[in-house]
């Protein structure tokens, strides 16, 4: 497999001239959504300035979105949708890739795998959609606001997915190392400020910028796996600190899945990694964290505590945790509408009352991203969506250029997203398909004799 010929990424800015107009524009429309809508505007502010400073930096755009994608919250319309900084961004990002054209800046090879996966995202939003016409003739029970909020999450994550995909893969394999390295390093600090106490949080738990512990705790631990990945190119000395301090970043959220996912990870990575340099950090890593925990006790009080608190008290009523309810409403609706399910929206119109959510009054989600596209997709929906990962798995498996340290770490990440998936309902995070995207992308990305970066 070749790569075809690779231009110089994109920047983002322009002339002065052109900046100064961007600029003004821009605090006009801020300024009109903060009187509005003021976390809207306020994001929409912060994505401007991340464009400016983007000139002083020398980041891509590609590098920008990932460096603000992490940075997520709640518009005021309930918890009906979450919006990520990046997501101001990304339609610059979105012209950027797609009007270089696929065909211009990407291999044979690459294209083809390009259009697989858009032909399995088709398949996936048509499969999705169907489910909530079929409910809406169908079912005597149909939330439409709920259907069109999630359709437009799926057709959002998507478009995503198939824009980095796009972009990571016309890079070289050093730009691509670059953009893995600035994930891992923006994760390190938001999880350092965690232990410090800048992060947001509950009071018990940490909310890093996600405003959710389980979504924040997800992240953190992707950007362990990609650590695995950036580790076996560079030599990276920091990076038994690296780790640590993500591994407190996640038991500082209180997560009970983050938890397992990480027990996962970690196992894994020993019995993949233990004969490589990794192996050798990832056991001297374990060994600090044991001294951490023995010398500095100061520590755990003033940071982790308060998670792990939360992890020792609710391990002693597991057997009550309201998800067991949710999941059982979820496998009862798969069971009564095997094929096309509820429709997409629909599952927290079933669950009003299992939980003590806004008072026993409202629904949730089901709490498992597999059973939820069940649930609500029927067999169809849950097919499309396993079939998205196992490619993404496959291409991994087979990339014959990777090594087999590099190929480990990314199949690790996707094991430790497919894990949170079974506690939580992850089909709508950016980073969970930004990290597929990724993972594709380096699969495909045969290593050039010479760059034509520039780098």
């Amino acid at each position: 497999m070749s790569t075809a010929p690779r231009s110089r990424p994109a920047r983002t800015g322009g002339t002065p001239t052109a900046l100064l107009v961007l600029s003004g524009a821009g605090a006009i429309g801020a300024g009109l959504l903060v009187a509005a809508r003021p976390q809207l505007g306020l994001a929409l502010a912060a994505a401007l300035a991340s464009l400016f400073t983007v000139r002083l930096l020398r980041l891509t755009t590609l590098e920008l979105v990932i460096l603000t994608m992490p940075f997520m919250f709640f518009p005021p319309i309930g918890f009906l949708l979450n919006v990520s900084v990046a997501d101001f961004l990304m339609p610059v990002l979105v012209v950027l890739t797609w009007t270089r054209g696929v065909r211009g800046s990407l291999a044979a090879a690459q294209r083809a795998v390009v259009h697989r996966f858009t032909a399995l995202s088709v398949i996936l939003l048509f499969v999705m959609t169907l489910s909530a016409l079929m409910a809406a003739l169908t079912l005597p029970v149909f939330d439409p606001r709920g259907a069109a909020l999630d359709t437009m999450k799926l057709v959002v994550v998507l478009v995503w997915f198939l824009t980095l995909l796009v972009a990571f893969m016309a890079l070289s394999e050093r730009r691509l190392l670059r953009v893995a390295r600035l994930w891992v390093w923006c994760a390190t600090l938001q999880a350092a400020a965690s232990l410090v106490g800048l992060a947001p949080s509950d009071g018990t738990r940490s909310l890093g910028w996600f405003q959710d512990p389980n979504l924040y705790a997800g992240y953190l631990l992707t950007s362990m796996a990609l650590a695995f990945f950036v580790v076996s190119r560079d030599r990276l000395t920091a990076w038994p600190v690296v780790l640590l301090v993500l591994l407190g970043g996640v038991l500082a959220t209180g997560s009970r899945g983050a938890l397992a996912a990480a027990a996962v990870l970690l196992a894994l990575a020993v019995v993949a990694l233990i004969s490589s340099r990794i192996g050798t950090l990832l056991m001297a890593g374990g060994v600090a964290a044991l001294a951490v925990l023995l010398l500095v006790p100061d520590i755990l009080t003033r940071s982790l505590l308060p998670g792990m608190d939360r992890l020792l008290s609710s391990a002693g009523n597991a057997d009550t945790d309201p998800r067991w309810r949710l999941w059982s409403r979820g496998w009862e609706l798969w069971t009564d509408h095997p094929l096309i399910g509820v429709g997409i929206g629909q599952y927290p119109e079933y669950s009003a009352g299992l939980t003590p959510f806004r008072n026993w009054t409202e629904g949730q989600v089901v709490h498992n991203t597999f059973l939820s596209f069940a649930a609500e997709g029927g067999l169809l929906g849950l097919l499309a969506l396993v079939t998205i990962i196992l490619t993404c798995v496959s291409l991994v498996r087979r990339a014959d250029h990777l090594t087999r340290m590099q190929r480990a770490a990314l199949l690790l990440g996707v094991i430790v997203i497919v894990v949170m998936m079974l506690t939580l309902n992850l089909q709508n995070l950016r980073y969970v398909w930004a990290f597929f995207a990724f993972a594709v992308a380096a699969a495909v990305t045969v290593p050039a004799k010479a760059s034509a970066d520039g780098d």
